[in-house]
């Protein structure tokens, strides 16, 4: 939320010290944009008030006055106030989609937990130690799989990773593991 904020404390401070011919104020518009990338929505919201705020503040300091004059100001804060409000909105749905993305990884992590289920330290006369990981943090789930059995010819071990990502392919993992073990 800093770097939003002090953008829009440096957008003021230049427009102030550029004088009244020099209109930057309406670059205070990438403040709440930047912020609804970088930060929640209550902030991106808080955001797009400081600088709300700051443009009335600095109108002042800006061109001369006038009836065109008048009616740029009111367009610079109407297309100011639209961004404000459509990047706390986009805020608020990169949070939503975050919270259900992570509900629905945490459900696919345990159904591949359920999948790659650690077996005992032996099996059989087979002495072995099993370590996961993945290739990397985002493709933790999928359709690796691994089984170690004891059968009537001996320990079996089966290593494989079905096609795709994603609960179809834990499964696809999950019925090969049963069929191997029937």
């Amino acid at each position: 939320m800093l770097l939003p904020l002090l953008l829009i404390v440096v957008i003021s401070v230049a427009d102030v010290l550029a004088g009244p011919e020099t209109f930057l104020a309406p670059m205070m518009v990438m403040a709440p944009a930047l912020a609804s990338v970088s930060t929640n929505w209550r902030r991106t919201l808080l955001v797009g008030v400081v600088g709300l705020v700051l443009q009335l503040a600095i109108m002042p300091f800006d061109a001369p006055q006038g009836p065109e004059t008048a009616t740029l100001r009111w367009g610079e804060l109407v297309a100011y106030v639209t961004v404000a409000l459509f990047s706390t909105y986009i805020a608020r749905r990169h949070e939503r989609d975050r919270r259900v993305f992570a509900a629905v990884r945490s459900v696919a992590e345990a159904a591949q937990q359920a999948v790659l289920r650690s077996p005992g330290p032996s099996v059989g006369d087979v002495r072995l130690a099993v370590r996961y990981a993945s290739a990397a943090d985002a493709a933790q789930i999928g359709g690796d799989l691994y089984e170690v059995l004891e059968t009537p010819h001996g320990v079996r071990a089966l290593v494989g990773d079905v096609r795709g990502k994603g609960l179809d392919a834990v499964q696809t993992a999950a019925v090969t593991l049963l069929i191997e073990r029937i």
